[in-house]
């Protein structure tokens, strides 16, 4: 017997093919709360593993909060062209201490202008804009590294992170030891993890949505239990 879906029904589907990434996203990393007043600027290529709370993987939305000061004060304003640097890596590289470092790269910024000195700041990155129109697929189960590199800097000038912990979504594992968060650091040639005196976790922030076709299956499964309810109405008549 061929069983017919409601028009309303095939409209729906159609929606979400056509739309696909454009469900509510959800929150799959966030350290922007707890500010341990802490500050971090060197000028290799440095980040934080994190691991992300949801499946979403689909992103939409990034930000992350940085400074970048002048500390000449005779000539304040004397502030260098800095610009800065945003990469998505998977840890997949070679074993550092036992852990996999920062490999695959599968999103890169290029430099963008910092623009002037500023106590505090947020850099968001969108969808449609900085990301695809659908968002950016992120390649990853649960762990990821993201780094920042500030150039440009005159001898005057400072940016870097600043640093949070904990993270209220997701974590952000310390690898080298169970107490200490760590960092990872890139000298030009090889990836090291770092430790301080504090937590080392810097601030920002991840939205995603699910992949279009998880979308789907349930729209779908939803639709399955419309035509069964179909039949069922029919069948008690």
């Amino acid at each position: 017997m061929i069983t017919t879906i409601p028009k309303k029904a095939v409209l729906l589907l159609a929606s979400v093919l056509v739309m696909g990434t454009s469900a509510s996203a959800a929150t799959i990393y966030d350290n922007s709360v707890h500010d341990t007043t802490n500050r971090f600027g060197p000028t290799t290529e440095f980040g934080d593993e994190i691991i992300f709370a949801g499946p979403e993987r689909i992103l939409t939305n990034f930000s992350f909060e940085f400074w970048a000061l002048n500390n000449n004060t005779l000539n304040p304003v004397g502030f260098g062209p800095v610009s800065a640097r945003i990469r998505f890596y998977l840890n997949d590289g070679p074993l550092f201490n036992g852990y996999g470092t920062p490999n695959s790269k599968f999103y890169d910024s290029g430099t963008f202008f910092v623009g002037p000195p500023t106590d505090r700041a947020t850099f968001n990155f969108t969808a449609g804009l900085d990301f695809p129109a659908g968002g950016l697929v992120m390649p990853v189960i649960s762990n990821m590294t993201w780094t920042v590199q500030f150039t440009g800097m005159d001898g005057d000038d400072r940016a870097g992170l600043d640093v949070f912990y904990p993270p209220v979504v997701g974590t952000s594992p310390a690898r080298l030891n169970n107490q200490i968060d760590d960092y990872w650091e890139f000298n030009g040639t090889s990836w090291f993890l770092r430790t301080n005196i504090v937590d080392m976790s810097f601030a920002a922030r991840f939205e995603a949505v699910p992949e279009p076709v998880t979308v789907v299956f349930g729209v779908l499964g939803g639709l399955g239990l419309l035509v069964v309810g179909r039949r069922f109405i029919k069948a008690g008549k």
